[in-house]
């Protein structure tokens, strides 16, 4: 099923209530936004992008993402989003490299060398949404791709994860089953970029009918995010670890935002213990620490608020916690044999096997005890239950994590990090 179908039914169901708020003030209900998207699909669709088309998108984090990419999707095509940090060269470099047929972007037009460029806010992309339109989507296969996630391009060119809308729809129901209870009465708040973890947030969102927010600032602020906190009760966000260092730090972070926060979905970067004990000792268990990667993000092991607390051993918050719902962890050696607990697992690159588990190797060293799930860089290989057998073959990645397995109906297992690791690099997580 179309991934664009959560917006669908949403929009049936909470028609009138807010779908995006710039700030303190709605911009678009789910009606409203059903239909901005349905004209961004037509849109494409009388533009001549082809279903399976890739559509880039390089912009901050602006009200319109939500639609672009929900237009992206009812077409049939497949939302390319890259940070908006990113140099118009390397950005260049990811329109080749996807054979982008479209460019979605808020720079002006002689920063970005791309003929079929599309500025948001301009008179041509006001034209787009002129022509009311059904919300019409197109029909896809479960493994026809729906977002190209690239890496950051740290040990060379950046790389594509190619994911389906199986992959999507298994992300969503994932958060919702593992995350945090999600209602019509919730708000996501999006400091972070919406090209990395925070869009794919955005999608559980969506299904429950509740509001995604969008900063004036379009980035992180910690002033700005308190306030939002006192403006949106229920309110939950995507933090890498220095945003939630600063968050903490914030002079005027007060009770009345701290009780208006559900949760802080933590990853995207290694967060040292220490630092992570002082977030726990000032919010109790507000934060959900995950890891995924590229080719699953925010998927593949966690560790749930319950068992994070001020009295939280380092043992366990060290490692990445317990795999998520319909996830299978192993650590494996060169040979694909389960390894002993404390033997580390060993491997050499990236790949899908045919039996449908994503093999893994980063670069360090982990072992595995009994109780614990996960980490530290070493080769690893896990399959999802109606995921992985949707992904597909990638060049590589360069800031993947170790995992250890656990089976359905098996004893939780771990992978956590040598004492030499863990002095190093402390509690490694990323999502």
């Amino acid at each position: 099923m179309n991934i664009s179908e959560l917006l669908a039914q949403s929009a049936r169901t909470f028609a009138q209530r807010p779908a995006v708020c710039l700030g303190g003030k709605t911009f678009c209900t789910y009606a409203g936004l059903r239909d901005r998207s349905a004209a961004l699909a037509a849109g494409l669709r009388a533009r001549g992008v082809p279903v399976g088309g890739r559509v880039v998108i390089y912009m901050g984090n602006r009200p319109e993402y939500i639609e672009i990419l929900f237009g992206i999707w009812a077409a049939g095509c497949v939302a390319v989003p890259v940070n908006a940090k990113l140099h118009p060269a390397e950005v260049d470099f990811v329109l080749k490299n996807c054979g982008a047929a479209l460019l979605f972007t808020d720079e002006a037009e002689e920063k970005v060398s791309f003929a079929g460029t599309v500025v948001v806010a301009s008179p041509e992309y006001t034209a787009l949404l002129a022509e009311p339109a059904p919300f019409l989507t197109e029909q896809v296969a479960p493994e026809d791709p729906a977002w190209i996630f690239y890496t950051s391009g740290t040990t060379g060119r950046p790389k594509g994860a190619v994911l389906a809308h199986r992959n999507l729809w298994a992300m969503t129901l994932s958060f919702l089953a593992d995350i945090c209870r999600v209602t019509e009465d919730s708000a996501a708040l999006h400091p972070a970029p919406l090209s990395h973890a925070a869009g794919l947030f955005a999608l559980p969102f969506v299904r429950r009918g509740a509001v995604n927010v969008i900063p004036e600032s379009g980035g992180f602020n910690p002033e700005e995010l308190v306030e939002l906190l006192h403006r949106f009760p229920h309110s939950s966000f995507f933090a890498a670890p220095t945003m939630l260092n600063r968050f903490t730090a914030c002079p005027v972070l007060d009770n009345q935002a701290m009780d208006n926060l559900d949760l802080i979905f933590c990853g995207g970067a290694p967060i040292y213990v220490e630092d992570l004990r002082h977030a726990l000792n000032l919010l109790g268990s507000r934060i959900w620490i995950g890891y995924g990667q590229g080719e699953a993000p925010c998927t593949i092991s966690y560790l749930p608020p319950h068992l994070l607390g001020p009295d939280t051993s380092e043992a366990l918050l060290g490692s990445a916690g317990i795999p998520r719902s319909g996830v299978s962890v192993r650590v494996v050696d060169n040979t694909g044999v389960d390894c002993l607990p404390d033997v580390p697992g060993r491997g050499d690159r990236i790949r899908r096997r045919s039996d449908g588990w994503l093999l893994a190797e980063p670069r360090s060293h982990c072992v595995c005890d009994a109780r614990r799930v996960a980490l530290h860089r070493r080769y690893r290989q896990f399959r999802r239950s109606g995921c992985a057998d949707a992904q597909r073959p990638v060049q590589g990645c360069n800031n993947l994590r170790r995992l250890e397995h656990l089976s359905p109906g098996s004893r939780g297992g771990a992978v956590t990090p040598s004492r030499r690791d863990r002095n190093q690099c402390g509690r490694p997580t990323t999502s």
